[in-house]
């Protein structure tokens, strides 16, 4: 009930099977299903337990591949749409992550903060 539409929904802190970070309503209610890869529908209870409760789920999934191609991406067809992306961690997305933060941290006055949408732009708050 607290999503709104265009709402996006990045849960990424648990990959078991039997736990969950959102609830069924949540996925059942999200438009765009969005995984990793296909490990991590079978890893994520978020997912899971949302098939098992309301179903309808697991044909719904697409690849975040897909969601970033702008020809392809639902969100580019329906801004409107909620969408769900469920992340189990990929350690390369995370060493990449790092290698941004650290390179962008060394070059600023203030490595405490940066701008990771790679846009030069003053900080702000």
């Amino acid at each position: 009930r607290w999503l709104t539409p265009g709402a996006y929904v990045n849960p990424i802190g648990t990959h078991m099977r039997n736990a969950r970070e959102v609830d069924a309503e949540t996925v059942a209610r999200a438009s765009v299903l969005a995984i990793e890869t296909a490990d991590t529908l079978a890893e994520a209870g978020d997912l899971q337990m949302a098939q098992a409760e309301v179903g309808g789920v697991v044909d719904r999934v697409t690849t975040l591949g897909a969601l970033l191609d702008p020809g392809r991406s639902p969100t580019a067809r329906n801004p409107e749409a909620i969408t769900l992306f469920k992340s189990c961690g990929v350690a390369f997305e995370d060493l990449a992550v790092a290698v941004l933060a650290f390179e962008r941290a060394s070059r600023d006055e203030d490595p405490r903060r940066f701008d990771f949408s790679g846009i030069d732009s003053p900080h702000t708050e």
